[in-house]
């Protein structure tokens, strides 16, 4: 049995990992898969070479520096597509973010961006963004919908205690020993007590919100607390939008794998653990972060999606952390991080307002761009951008040429742009993927 693709959308820390997890977990056990184009088989047979044929070329720039050993890039970016992801606003295009950071030299986001065909690699098209777009776009009309939501305080809360996937690339590489819970606590603090911060990332979870509450009646939405409190009841209402019905034991089984364990393969630290608990929120916000909530209007947006503040008023939290929290509010102090390596690496870089930070960017071409970089050599990171520039041109462009061919059967397609691909072969390892036979 075959089914359509389906989006999920969703802002980061709002479930929408469990969620596509889930349904992965559903369409594996009763053996379904997505429906499959010509073109989409291409892609998924080229994805390999374009991702190795990119990634060679950002690593060859620091190995000609010396930085080969320093170089961190976590390995949920080094496919194409991997990374956060987006349909760019008034273009045929889709957004990836990719996290490259140095050790001893900062970090940058780069920006690639490709014909919107590239998204068709996934059967579960899934973005942090835009949900506006997804409803208006015609391949999409007809395709399930769903969201995830998750009350806007605590998702906050998950976001202070959250590493990156650069943070954690950093942590495995040369921090393996350190307790994580320790650095967690000592990251949460810095950052809830850096008021900027916490406006920033209010302000850019308002801009999603208020986009999603417009078009909010076009999906089907599950709640990152319904999962938490009720996961085999979650189970069995994706299986029921996906056109199933499981039942109790078959969704405790499919639940089993997922129960509170991290979900990506080179993220060692996305799930923080012995938590993923309703209302953790309650004992590490201060009263500062409520009105700012107030102030800022997520508490309305909160009661909108159906969440209140009822707890918080309830129970007064008090716990060791908001003690210290508040020392360092009262005085006006940022809680230090002792690594500051890590404290750079661990900073919010994107799903965050920073216009009170002065980031430094570079805008690129037409593909390509630099959204933030505290980077301190600006012409490793321009190398770096001329190459992801003059690699995206060459691949979109065979993209476009896929996109564009009326060929209906997956060989006579990969023969239209298998010589542009020939182009690409940079080396033996580059030869093998495009001849290898999927």
């Amino acid at each position: 049995m075959s089914i359509s693709p389906i989006v999920v959308i969703g802002p980061p820390r709002s479930g929408f990992s469990l969620l596509i997890a889930m349904t992965q977990r559903i369409m594996h056990q009763r053996q379904i898969t997505f429906i499959q184009t010509p073109k989409q088989q291409i892609i998924i047979r080229l994805m390999p070479l374009f991702s190795y044929v990119l990634n060679k070329s950002y690593a060859t720039v620091f190995a000609k520096h010396g930085l080969a050993d320093e170089l961190l890039f976590n390995g949920e970016f080094q496919l194409l597509v991997g990374g956060p992801k987006w349909l760019v606003p008034d273009k045929p295009w889709m957004g990836v973010r990719k996290y490259i950071g140095c050790r001893g030299y900062g970090d940058f986001l780069l920006v690639t961006q490709h014909p919107k065909l590239l998204f068709e690699y996934y059967g579960v098209h899934h973005s942090h963004e835009t949900p506006q777009r997804w409803i208006n776009e015609p391949d999409c009309i007809n395709r399930r919908r769903f969201a995830t939501i998750r009350h806007p305080l605590d998702m906050l809360n998950s976001a202070v205690h959250s590493f990156n996937a650069l943070t954690s690339e950093y942590l495995q590489r040369f921090c393996s020993e350190v307790d994580e819970n320790t650095l967690r606590r000592e990251m949460a603090l810095n950052k809830l007590t850096d008021l900027r911060v916490c406006q920033g990332l209010m302000t850019h979870q308002l801009k999603y919100w208020r986009e999603y509450l417009h078009c909010r009646k076009h999906y089907a939405e599950l709640r990152w607390e319904s999962i938490i409190s009720d996961p085999v009841n979650s189970v069995q209402w994706v299986g029921h939008q996906l056109g199933l019905e499981i039942g109790t034991e078959e969704a405790r089984m499919i639940w089993a794998p997922m129960d509170h364990r991290n979900l990506l393969v080179y993220h060692k630290h996305n799930y923080r653990k012995d938590h993923g608990i309703l209302g953790d929120w309650l004992s590490h916000l201060h009263l500062k972060h409520i009105e700012m909530a107030y102030t800022l209007g997520l508490v309305d947006v909160a009661k909108a999606l159906g969440y209140d503040l009822d707890a918080w008023y309830a129970t007064r939290p008090h716990s060791a952390f908001q003690d210290e929290l508040d020392y360092y509010l009262k005085h006006g102090k940022v809680a230090p991080i002792q690594d500051t390596v890590l404290a750079g690496f661990c900073f919010n870089k994107s799903n965050i307002d920073v216009s009170a930070f002065n980031f430094k960017s570079f805008p690129g071409n037409k593909w390509t761009y630099i959204e933030r970089s505290t980077f301190t050599e600006d012409a490793i990171v321009l190398d770096v951008l001329k190459r992801a520039e003059a690699g995206c041109q060459q691949i979109n462009a065979i993209v476009l040429t896929l996109d564009a061919s009326l060929m209906s059967d997956a060989e006579s397609l990969f023969h239209v742009v298998e010589p542009a691909c020939h182009v690409l072969v940079c080396d033996d390892i580059a030869h093998d993927l495009l001849t290898k036979q999927c």
